[in-house]
């Protein structure tokens, strides 16, 4: 240790700017990592303040980075200010704004939304909510790649986006993902001036797709930008939209004089807690290695309970908060105890079952993706079984698992999920798990919305399950 650093994070902070893979595990200090390293690089005037950009793939990311920062005394406010801290999206947005191009209005969600649901009842297909979820996640996907090739894709596939194309192009909007594609293309066409930046930092980088990835190395070769990145392959999660682990898992491979440097200390999670989410963890083949060891000086507490239905379970829920006084929490949602809990699962649709038990309570409430990013003192994962009926509603489900099937290959949340080809959803569980400082709680119903269902195979791999006469 280095006063209150890690030699690890002493390594990765004081480095001066270069090509660097920074491969953080849960509640390894990464962003804090990543924000003394700025400071340290402008600081010491390796580059200018000005000439750094800090790259996010959520607002709410590029607010916490850029308010860490400014508290920083090392910092001066000017140089804290002049930075820039935003997402992707926004990054290259302003490029293009720069370059004199003209750019769209782009479509808000529920804009998008609309205008895809017009669309796919013109061909008379499915068009309900979870249908046009669906469809704008594919369609994230397919264009999370530059050129746009839809060759080889089923022609009631082919026409959808032609016609969702059109739509756009008559409107003079676009969606988010065209201002990557656009800028991608002048790029390649080098019809873009360097961007103003000297030094990139990418927080998160396992989320980075295709395009992405495209840009950034194009940065690098032409204008000789060094690219620092930190990320954890075992918390890709976003596959669906076209993100993959791929690009930092090569990242040492494909950058020059790459430094590698991995954050394996846990200061979040009790040593049970870790114990059991790196063997689940351990089961996923793409991926490097980590041996992660605790940072602080609690054991942790890990309980996985069996209900009988999904009632049993929000009583079950419900009981154990009581004993600890959290329900006792004021209007203003802070707890006599002064400890944070949430309630995690699947989807929203389980969640709003444990609503009227925990409404008032200040309780958060949240899918596993929500959760990414986030920390409670005690966790409480729900409906821990198999196969989820929330995911496909029964309503319309042959049309939706034909069509879905077409898209992504996968007809549900079944057995097949959990084989090597699904790695993502055991890092979407891992992810929630990760998410408990002091008390984890995995509780599973054996029946789920009337039906019967299966223990989850993560309780078995993480050593916390096992059936009737097994030793």
């Amino acid at each position: 240790m280095r006063g209150q650093w890690t030699e690890a994070q002493w390594r990765v902070i004081h480095q001066p700017p270069g090509n660097t893979a920074v491969f953080a595990t849960p509640g390894s200090g990464k962003t804090t990592t990543l924000v003394a390293h700025v400071a340290h690089v402008v600081q010491h005037r390796f580059v200018r303040s000005r000439e750094v950009s800090v790259i996010t793939f959520t607002r709410e990311a590029a607010q916490d980075v850029g308010t860490r920062l400014r508290q920083l005394d090392l910092l001066q406010g000017r140089d804290a200010l002049s930075l820039f801290i935003g997402t992707f999206h926004s990054r290259i947005f302003h490029l293009l704004l720069q370059s004199g191009r003209r750019v769209q209005v782009v479509l808000h969600a529920r804009e998008q939304g609309l205008l895809l649901r017009q669309v796919l009842r013109s061909f008379g297909m499915p068009h309900a909510q979870t249908d046009i979820v669906r469809w704008i996640g594919w369609l994230s996907r397919l264009k999370s790649r530059w050129p746009l090739c839809t060759d080889g894709l089923p022609r009631e596939v082919r026409r959808v986006v032609a016609a969702y194309e059109r739509s756009k192009r008559r409107a003079a909007r676009w969606d988010y993902d065209d201002i990557l594609m656009m800028y991608c293309g002048l790029l390649h066409d080098r019809a873009v001036g360097p961007p103003p930046f000297r030094y990139l930092l990418v927080d998160e980088f396992q989320d980075t797709n295709t395009v992405q990835w495209q840009i950034i190395q194009a940065w690098h070769r032409m204008y000789d930008i060094p690219v620092f990145v930190v990320g954890d392959d075992d918390q890709a999660i976003y596959g669906f939209r076209g993100a993959n682990p791929e690009w930092l898992l090569q990242f040492p491979q494909t950058m020059p004089c790459a430094s590698v440097h991995v954050l394996d200390v846990n200061f979040r999670s009790g040593t049970e807690i870790i114990q059991c989410t790196q063997r689940l963890i351990r089961h996923n083949r793409q991926r490097i290695e980590k041996r992660v060891c605790a940072g602080v000086g609690h054991a942790g507490q890990v309980h996985c309970l069996r209900w009988r239905d999904e009632h049993a379970q929000a009583a079950g829920v419900v009981k154990p908060l009581q004993q600890s006084g959290v329900l006792g929490m004021t209007s203003a949602g802070q707890d006599i105890l002064g400890e944070k809990v949430a309630v995690l699962a699947r989807t929203r649709k389980q969640l709003a079952a444990l609503w009227p038990w925990l409404a008032g309570t200040g309780v958060e409430l949240r899918t596993f993706h929500d959760a990414k990013g986030k920390e409670w003192d005690e966790v409480h994962l729900i409906g821990c079984a198999f196969p989820n009926p929330y995911l496909f509603p029964a309503a319309g489900e042959r049309n939706r698992r034909r069509l879905s099937g077409r898209l992504t290959g996968c007809d549900g949340l079944g057995a097949d999920r959990f084989s090597d080809a699904g790695e993502e959803e055991r890092r979407l569980f891992y992810v929630a798990m990760t998410r408990a400082k002091q008390r984890l709680f995995l509780h599973v119903p054996e029946r789920m919305a009337g039906i019967p269902v299966q223990p989850l195979p993560y309780l078995r791999e993480s050593g916390l399950w096992m059936e009737p006469g097994e030793s």
